[in-house]
């Protein structure tokens, strides 16, 4: 979502329901199956590693960030999304492919990251939308349409998350 209103705040940016709608598939449905795509060969590695936590633990960290900058770079889906379907076929697998002994230090792992990469995003996108407005527009003025969109676009990030959140929490 916040690819698209920032594709949508560029200068001369006029694209269609259509191509707005085209390119939201295409981050998400993409994502959903690179994450996908990833998890099923992790299992299968997670299952022949056992008794080992540095492993276990150490390659969800790693292939998650393998994930995100796969779906980011080569593939121009999004990571995040990639990231997140990544964790639920990891997690639907109900910890089968992980040894029981080590899955509380893995969910404690997983919390704290997952703290400090919410913090490190929504600073970053932050950061990324004061630039832009001002690289895209310092060269001519700053109009009342301008601030208008940026006052617009984080309530409506915001939430849409909430949404997600509200939608998504567990019963």
């Amino acid at each position: 979502l916040f690819v698209l209103f920032l594709t949508r705040l560029q200068p001369n940016a006029s694209q269609s329901i259509g191509a707005i709608f085209v390119q939201l598939l295409r981050l998400a449905g993409g994502g959903l199956a690179l994450g996908i795509a990833f998890a099923l060969p992790t299992l299968v590695f997670l299952r022949r590693v056992w008794k080992d936590a540095a492993i276990e633990i150490g390659s969800t960290f790693v292939l998650s960030y393998l994930v995100f900058y796969v779906g980011e770079s080569p593939c121009g889906v999004s990571g995040i999304v990639a990231v997140a379907s990544f964790g639920l076929v990891l997690r639907a697998d109900r910890f089968a492919s992980l040894t029981p002994e080590f899955q509380d230090s893995l969910l404690a792992f997983w919390s704290v990251i997952s703290m400090i990469i919410n913090a490190i995003a929504f600073t970053y996108a932050g950061f990324i939308a004061v630039v832009n407005l001002i690289v895209f527009w310092g060269r001519h003025g700053i109009d009342g349409k301008t601030i208008a969109y940026g006052l617009v676009l984080y309530p409506v990030l915001y939430l849409s998350r909430l949404i997600a959140v509200v939608v998504l929490y567990p019963v």
